[in-house]
């Protein structure tokens, strides 16, 4: 017997026919108005339940982007100066030097950072009733960083992996966040990869704070990866369009001439238009002769500077001039030499000028290995003729003081320091020769330290030459002081300088020193206790460095092998091999 399974469907659609027909419809959905009416009402019930909840959580996050305003502006911006860009002074040679990648395994830091705001608790309670109401990225991430702010570090990073994961791209605000928090330690082989991770999606955001774009173009120069370096210091110029200058110099620096062309031309639009809303404003009128100065442009450099000069007087516009001569010394050098009567020009011009006092010296360290007795018979034929600038002084006395011939560097000495009696440095070294020399003569020395002191101090101490020179300069001064029986005064005078160089060790051991002359014995095992302590700490940065450094000549076979590194919070130190020769305007903007 066959089955028909046809048959089976045929009979199956007729009972529910036949079902359908005979049952009574009407009665039953009589019957069941009132359930129907239940279910409506319900569902428009949890339906405004609903809206209502969106609309509360929507209001929440309103006010709470208000309350937050001020805190994710000064985050966003937290690696800026203090000073706005047109308060800000243009930088110098050394500071834009300072302001570009390279390694940083001293663990200098990468740009000052100011601490953003705090979020306020009221906007605390507004995003976790968000995060109850509507859960979102959004409401984590703030309620996240207010746990970082309140000390809960731990919590904090748990709640922000969640929607930044350490493996996979997240919320970009939040992978800019853990990228900060690594920052505050040094970024290890080990830690690198993680890192690199954060910094990668952070940089996915249209707002990514310019601290971390900046570390990502010490991370990504430090790889090798000079474009993405470029790039990452690009969007921070368009930031801050101070950085256009310190772009167009590490685009030098790889020789990526469309980069250092397009960067260099926004560096000198920017300042033009800037300049010419306020001729009057020094700041900008410095930066633009920095960037025409890095262009080349040095006549109309001077032009410029001399401009400011006719609006008001101003001892920047001076120094920037004496650069402009020192540049065209720079500029001038060949194998046989260079234009010495420039270089002599750039000190008339400043004689505080320290770049200049600089060069002088590499040209006397340039020939020390020759202390060609041509070149010193003609630089005397210099003197013997009337010809001897205060350069040519100075040159002959750095030549003798690198050879330890002090007798023979007095006399040169004395000239530079009649002529040009504002340069600090060679009154200083003219000071200690004198107590070496002449004792007889120490009372003249004292009053050359005194005089390079404070010279020193009305010049200011923000760039690092002042800082290392200043801390000479009364050091001096403490020793004169000392052989004078004065050892008080020489005390002040070497703490001043200790203020200055905290790890200096010679200067804590002649402080232990002077303090046991006075009889303060608690003074003097303090000082010869924190020299103890200096000189182990150097024995084992050395020891440590030595490691490193064998380590790092084992992995030079992996291409892409990363020596150890620190990436402390943020702006961006030059190799100091790969400077620029042509260094714009050092020290005009101080």
């Amino acid at each position: 017997m066959q089955i028909d399974p046809t048959r089976w469907l045929v009979s199956f659609a007729g009972f529910v026919a036949d079902w359908v027909i005979s049952r009574e419809w009407k009665r039953i959905l009589l019957c069941m108005l009132p359930l129907f009416f239940l279910a409506t009402v319900g569902g428009l019930v949890f339906w405004g339940s609903r809206l209502d909840k969106t609309r509360l959580a929507q209001r929440y996050m309103e006010l709470g982007e208000k309350e937050i305003a001020d805190w994710q502006k000064s985050w966003e911006s937290a690696a800026k100066n203090e000073e706005s860009p047109s308060e800000e002074s243009p930088k110098s040679a050394d500071d834009l030097a300072s302001e570009t990648v390279t390694d940083n395994s001293s663990g200098e830091a990468i740009a000052e950072s100011k601490e953003p705001k705090q979020i306020s608790r009221f906007a605390e309670v507004l995003f976790r009733r968000v995060q109850l109401l509507e859960p979102n990225n959004r409401s984590q991430f703030v309620i996240g960083v207010t746990l970082a702010q309140r000390g809960a570090a731990g919590q904090a990073q748990r709640m922000l992996n969640k929607i930044a994961p350490d493996d996979r791209a997240g919320y970009a605000p939040a992978h800019a966040w853990l990228a900060q928090s690594m920052l505050s330690q040094p970024i290890t082989s080990e830690l690198l990869p993680l890192f690199k991770h954060h910094v990668k999606q952070a940089l996915t955001w249209d707002r990514v704070p310019e601290f971390v774009l900046l570390a990502a173009n010490q991370m990504y120069w430090q790889l090798g990866e000079r474009d993405e370096a470029l790039r990452a210091l690009e969007r921070v110029a368009e930031i801050d369009p101070v950085r256009w200058l310190t772009l167009a110099m590490q685009a030098k620096m790889v020789e990526n001439t469309r980069v250092y062309e397009h960067s260099i031309a926004r560096a000198e639009a920017e300042s033009r238009q800037k300049l010419a809303k306020n001729e009057f404003d020094v700041a900008t009128r410095l930066h633009l002769a920095t960037v025409l100065a890095e262009a080349g442009k040095l006549d109309e450099t001077e032009r410029l500077l001399r401009d400011g000069m006719k609006l008001a007087e101003s001892p920047e516009y001076v120094r920037g001039i004496s650069e402009v001569y020192r540049l065209r010394f720079l500029k001038s050098l060949t194998p046989e030499g260079g234009d010495l009567q420039m270089l002599d020009v750039a000190l008339r011009t400043d004689p505080t000028n320290p770049l200049v006092v600089e060069e002088i010296a590499k040209l006397a360290r340039l020939t020390r290995q020759t202390p060609s007795d041509e070149l010193l018979e003609k630089l005397r034929s210099f003197v013997a003729e009337g010809k001897a600038t205060a350069v040519t002084h100075a040159w002959i006395s750095e030549i003798h003081l690198l050879n330890k011939d002090f007798k023979k560097a007095l006399p040169h000495l004395e000239q530079v320091v009649n002529r040009l009696p504002t340069t600090a440095q060679y009154a200083n070294n003219l000071a200690y020769i004198l107590v070496e020399l002449a004792p007889e003569r120490i009372d003249e020395a004292l009053q050359l330290a005194q005089r390079a002191v404070q010279l020193a101090t009305a010049q200011g101490v923000a760039r690092k030459f002042d800082v290392d020179h200043a801390a000479d300069y009364a050091d001096t001064l403490a020793i004169i002081l000392a052989k004078q029986g004065k050892f008080s005064d020489a005390i002040t005078a070497l703490e001043s300088a200790v203020e200055r160089q905290p790890k200096r060790i010679d200067f804590h051991e002649r402080l232990a020193e002077y303090y046991d002359k006075k009889g303060t014995v608690e003074m003097s095992n303090l000082h010869r206790k924190m020299a103890e302590e200096l000189t182990k700490a150097e024995a084992t940065a050395r020891a440590i460095a030595a490691q490193q450094e064998s380590e790092i000549s084992d992995s030079t076979s992996d291409s892409t092998a990363v020596p150890v590194a620190e990436f402390p919070v943020t702006e961006v130190p030059v190799e100091a091999t790969s400077t620029p020769e042509a260094n714009p305007l050092g020290t005009a903007n101080q």
